[in-house]
């Protein structure tokens, strides 16, 4: 008997509780990113997190341009301008993870997506902004959960914090600085972004957000992965993310 629902209705009930469970009865449940894409959808079914036509918000990253990409959408009631409060949100051992997000100035059908390439960005991306991923499990075994069950667990996704849209452009992004301060901590990172520039992974973004018919709407987005690792922060903490001429995004996680 497939794994496949059986395991979603234990997240969607993880996710409603808050409460983390362990991944160990379901360590060889899922055999492929395919099994784990299926979980998220039927999870968000469950759930009740996506309407038919609305904006959808996802992340999408990979650490080189030669591993495969992860894609996870993400529910919009996790998706929150810079500054606000995250007191309604409950966190276990969340980690932030800076980085920049791209938006959609058109629909894209899963035709679009099927003959896009890099190239075609400057047709498709209307603006961008600088963003904080919190990452978060339901897993108690957390990060040491197999890496099919995090991605199946929406990514690991917490709260992604989005700092105001801006025009987009191209940017020699080798030479980008990126600062994340996380209380009185601070690093400056340059050149850390394993895909270069963010807008390569659109088309395999898009292909993927489209299969089986799918449309994504104008004033969609997507997160395009971290720059900063991720850092550990503890409740009650500052974080701040800047990205050189480009902007800031805050959070403090209650």
């Amino acid at each position: 008997m497939t794994t496949i629902q059986p395991l979603a209705t234990f997240i969607a009930n993880t996710t409603r509780d808050g409460i983390c469970r362990s991944a160990g009865l379901w360590e060889q449940a899922l055999q492929c990113d395919e099994d784990a894409y299926q979980v998220q959808d039927r999870v968000a079914v469950e759930l009740g997190w996506f309407k038919p036509g609305e904006v959808q918000i996802w992340m999408s990253s990979g650490p080189t341009r030669f591993d495969p990409l992860s894609h996870a959408r993400l529910p919009l009631h996790t998706v929150r301008p810079s500054g606000t409060s995250l007191s309604d949100l409950t966190f276990r051992r969340p980690y932030v993870q800076a980085g920049v997000a791209l938006r959609l100035g058109q629909s894209v059908t899963s035709e679009i997506a099927a003959r896009i390439t890099e190239s075609d960005v400057e047709s498709l991306v209307s603006s961008m902004a600088v963003a904080i991923e919190v990452s978060d499990s339901r897993w108690s075994e957390q990060w040491d959960a197999p890496p099919l069950l995090q991605l199946a667990d929406t990514g690991s996704h917490g709260v992604l914090v989005l700092d105001e849209w801006r025009p987009y452009q191209r940017r020699d992004w080798a030479k980008q600085t990126c600062k994340v301060e996380v209380g009185k901590s601070s690093v400056v990172f340059k050149g850390t972004y394993g895909l270069e520039d963010p807008a390569w992974l659109l088309p395999i973004w898009l292909r993927h957000a489209t299969r089986d018919g799918r449309t994504v709407p104008a004033g969609s987005a997507v997160f395009t992965g971290s720059w900063s690792g991720g850092i550990a922060c503890p409740a009650l903490t500052p974080v701040r993310v800047s990205f050189a001429d480009l902007g800031q995004a805050k959070l403090s996680l209650g």
